[in-house]
């Protein structure tokens, strides 16, 4: 037993609580994992930090350390009392007891319009497409996340042409994801069922810029997904109700294969596919 899982058996035994399985509680007890999760995050007096879920406080005191401000975001109430202490000796600090996908971003403590900020956290794997969309899909969006996501996760986000699906799409738009480093599924307490990895994406417009429209974007990818074992051509041609003919120039002009299927083609040949669809206004 590390000092970190005897240090969190016995600060919820004081407090006379437990781990909560509805909202995927698994605490991280690893120092030196804390220890990566700041530094890929390259925290500055600069920087405004939003934490999701903070539980024990842990990472949180490190973030305070480094930060300009940490708004710390906690669903669990009977957590984030348990962090009061802490809010109320470090200037820097606001725990905020609310659901992060209810709060109004640009209402917590000290933050506007014009605020930079950071996202860090250790989120439940069921809520990890959702931090994704939150944020991402925000016109003021963060200059860098820092996630601890399930390991299988981190990988698809990763993806390269071949192996891409909706999820490292709607990532891979807007910022340059990179898996940090793996932790073990032993360096939580209570220990989960799968590894995780810590996954750093930097904000990034060079493709968003690029491309003409987004909605069309999404929803073409939505209609090339849905079947991703079929070839373009067909799915695409029956969901947008055009002739295949259209599909394959089209294709052709961004020189992607007439015979792949929606994993095979990078970010750009999709901006270059769906800003040709855009400019005939046909949809």
């Amino acid at each position: 037993m590390t000092s970190l899982t005897k240090l969190t058996k016995e600060i919820l035994k004081h407090r006379g609580v437990s781990p909560k399985k509805y909202f995927s509680q698994n605490f991280l007890v690893d120092r030196g994992v804390y220890a990566s999760v700041v530094e890929a995050g390259d925290i500055s007096h600069n920087d405004y930090v939003i934490e999701i879920g903070p539980g024990l406080g842990f990472l949180t005191s490190e973030l305070a350390k480094s930060a300009g401000y940490v708004a710390s975001v906690e669903i669990d109430k009977e957590m984030a009392n348990g962090l009061a202490d802490m809010e109320a000796i470090t200037e820097n600090l606001s725990i905020v007891h609310s659901d992060i996908l209810d709060v109004d971003i640009e209402n917590l403590p000290n933050f506007n319009k014009d605020t930079q900020y950071k996202v860090i956290a250790n989120i439940p794997y069921h809520l990890t497409s959702k931090i994704f969309k939150l944020f991402l899909s925000r016109n003021h969006k963060p200059s860098c996340m820092v996630l601890l996501v399930q390991k299988e996760v981190a990988e698809r986000v990763v993806a390269r042409a071949g192996n891409h699906t909706r999820l490292s799409l709607s990532v891979q738009l807007y910022s340059r994801p990179k898996i940090i480093r793996t932790v073990s599924k032993s360096s939580f307490y209570p220990q989960p069922k799968v590894d995780s990895a810590i996954l750093m994406m930097k904000s990034d417009e060079s493709y968003i810029k690029q491309l003409k429209n987004e909605d069309l974007f999404w929803r073409v990818v939505r209609i090339a997904f849905t079947s991703k074992r079929k070839k373009l051509v067909n799915t695409l041609s029956n969901g947008l109700d055009v002739e295949k003919a259209y599909i394959i120039d089209k294709l052709e002009q961004c020189s992607i294969d007439v015979g792949s299927r929606p994993q095979h083609l990078s970010i750009g040949q999709w901006i270059c596919f769906v800003n040709l669809l855009n400019n005939d206004k046909k949809f």
